[in-house]
């Protein structure tokens, strides 16, 4: 994936990359200590945004606040949609 964005910019009905990915990681049942480990990743912010949205659209929101809380303040850059890189 090269952006978070849902849709690819071609479209407002076909999903992006990451979308996809999250769609196919949820379908396979991870379990916390792996989204965890994904949210926790240090070679790519796309891998740790994966790992966010993972969690956030698989598991309770109780559950995953405490998790979101070291991540609030991430500033590497990465790219949310097709333009320009902004932080995290």
């Amino acid at each position: 994936a090269d952006h978070a964005e849902p849709f690819t910019s071609r479209s407002n009905t076909e999903p992006s990359t990451m979308i996809c990915c999250v769609f196919r990681l949820l379908s396979l049942r991870p379990t916390p200590e792996y989204l965890g480990a994904l949210m926790n990743n240090r070679e790519s912010p796309y891998i740790r945004a994966l790992g966010c949205l993972a969690a956030r659209l698989g598991q309770r929101p109780a559950d995953v606040w405490p998790r979101f809380r070291e991540h609030l303040f991430d500033t590497e850059p990465f790219r949310v949609g097709k333009e320009r890189a902004t932080p995290q």
